[in-house]
């Protein structure tokens, strides 16, 4: 049986999964055979399979001024079965 270049024996329906995933251009093929996305990325993912739409943005007290971060809070709600989606970024902050 042929290998996939994930090192995975391609039966169909592996095969039919790697087309799908190289034709969303979302990301490499990881060795587990699952694929990398971005924070965006899965955060979009998330939105759309629970289908939470309802934005709403909350920037956090800077505590430390002098390390130059920001945290802001995405929440996404409305989805199903009362889903929602929580998406954190931290902004210029120092290492």
């Amino acid at each position: 049986m042929p290998e996939c270049a994930c090192g995975a024996r391609l039966g169909a329906r592996h095969e039919r999964y790697r087309r799908s995933i190289d034709a969303l251009g979302r990301g490499a093929i990881a060795s587990n055979n699952g694929i990398v996305l971005s924070g965006f990325q899965t955060r979009d993912f998330w939105r759309t399979t629970l289908g939470a739409q309802k934005l709403t943005t909350t920037l956090f007290p800077d505590l430390d001024p002098a390390d130059g971060g920001q945290v802001q809070l995405e929440q996404y709600r409305g989805g199903k079965a009362g889903s929602e989606v929580a998406f954190y970024t931290v902004d210029g902050a120092a290492t």
